[in-house]
């Protein structure tokens, strides 16, 4: 079984492309946070860096019963003196392009305001706060994988070869397991020279690691705990610290072993891992309904310039908008196409490869 070394796949040059990873740190290990963090930039544009801490710790105060509660307790943001308890939750989010800095200020990504707009949109709740709704789910998953898709689908890929391995032994086996598996994408996967260069990079830095064990468990405790946020692995063996793959564990290990690219098939995994059959694919019929989600982005993700939205903002809320409402799979390449072809007589649509992103403008 060959390795999925990222979540890019550039079909013209037959090569994986962008396998990323971030650092973390082992106490963060609830994704449910990440709404403590968002929902602050609906009371303020921006925060001082220096006070920014204090007043998440605070907030996340307000959600200890719940946590106390969860399937799993371990994470806590506690309150402070200097601030450190939600400094590596801050740190994690801002690695995942939620948030970001700017004059010492922390602010609200495009990425995360799309998150704040869906919370309003979608207003889905769960008993427990740290019990994430599906499109929860879903947009942390997209961040992960587009951020830290390498060190996430190794460890899935390690706990489906064991069928079952103890928190314990992943740490022991890890370093190991990464080293193989990247050493064998090298044989695998036709390689550029550039690309072929990033990993023999990454093989050396993992080699000379100083102390396995202790940067090992900054990789492993928040990942695992994620992998039972996202409901990817059976909650009982979780809390003997054995680690097994649920149903839609087992799901999204199929879905990510072959040449999966996250702008071609993410919204097609998220239907085929946490929906059933109610779910249908986008017909051409359907394109009235993107049209219309496309125009509502311009009012919702109003930019300083007039008549134009940020792509990236306007297409991922449109397809997240088309699965949980409508309840149609389009994808992020879709919409792309449509706004590229001939039926689509709305917008003009400017996408720079550099950026990653571009702009969508209406048509006078």
């Amino acid at each position: 079984m060959n390795f999925v070394l990222c979540v890019h796949y550039d079909i013209m040059k037959n090569e994986m492309i962008n396998f990323n990873s971030i650092n973390t740190q082992t106490k963060v290990r609830r994704l449910a946070y990440v709404k403590t963090l968002m929902t602050m930039f609906l009371k303020s544009s921006y925060y001082p860096i220096n006070l920014f801490y204090k007043k998440i710790e605070s907030e996340a105060g307000k959600q200890n019963d719940d946590l106390l509660k969860y399937i799993n307790n371990k994470g806590f943001i506690e309150v402070s003196k200097t601030g450190n308890s939600s400094k590596p939750y801050i740190e994690t989010f801002l690695a995942l392009k939620l948030l970001f800095t700017q004059n010492n200020m922390y602010r609200i990504s495009k990425y995360g305001r799309v998150f704040n707009i869906l919370q309003n949109e979608l207003d889905i709740k769960t008993d427990n706060y740290f019990l994430l709704t599906t499109y929860e789910k879903a947009f942390l998953l997209y961040s992960i994988l587009e951020k830290d898709g390498l060190y996430l689908q190794l460890i899935i890929e390690l706990i489906e070869e064991k069928k079952q391995i103890s928190i314990k032994d992943t740490k022991e086996v890890f370093q190991d397991f990464i080293l193989i598996k990247l050493e064998e994408s090298m044989y695998s996967l036709d390689m550029s020279s550039k690309l072929k260069k990033d990993v023999l990079l990454r093989i050396k830095r993992i080699k000379n690691w100083e102390n396995p064990k202790r940067y090992l468990e900054h990789i492993i405790e928040p990942r695992v705990n994620w992998l039972l946020d996202l409901g990817f692995l059976c909650e009982d063996n979780f809390q003997k610290n054995i680690l097994v793959l649920s149903e839609k564990g087992l799901l999204f290990f199929k879905e990510i072993k072959t040449s999966f690219d996250i702008n071609q098939n993410f919204f097609t995994l998220i239907h085929r891992v946490y929906f059933d059959n109610t779910v249908v694919s986008l017909e051409k019929n359907d394109f009235a309904l993107v049209t219309n989600y496309l125009e509502k982005s311009f009012i919702l993700f109003k930019t300083s310039a007039p008549n134009r939205v940020t792509a990236s903002q306007a297409i991922l809320y449109t397809c997240y908008m088309m699965l949980f409402k409508e309840n149609r799979i389009v994808n992020f390449s879709t919409i792309q196409d449509y706004l590229s072809s001939k039926e689509n007589r709305k917008f003009i649509y400017d996408w720079y490869k550099t950026e990653q992103d571009g702009s969508i403008r209406r048509k006078k």
